[in-house]
């Protein structure tokens, strides 16, 4: 019987997505929504390149340092 989800082999490292986590707990869920209600392409533009601008932001300033916060989590 097939699978859908293919299961990792060896040599596959799973990626380390606690940066991206910690930056989704700490935004607004607006700012990554794929379209808000009523909102223009303009808009959504210009919330997807503000959006872009803070992850940027964020591992610019973070990013170093990111290892040591997140040593010994369970994330």
């Amino acid at each position: 019987m097939s699978n859908i989800i293919p299961f990792p082999t060896s040599t596959q490292t799973p990626h380390d997505v606690r940066f991206l986590a910690a930056v989704l707990e700490v935004t607004e869920p607006e700012l990554f929504a794929l379209a808000l209600v009523g909102e223009t392409h303009e808009e959504r533009e210009a919330r997807r390149v503000a959006a872009a601008d803070i992850v940027d932001e964020l591992a610019d300033e973070f990013g170093p340092a990111a290892a040591l916060l997140f040593e010994g989590s369970a994330a």
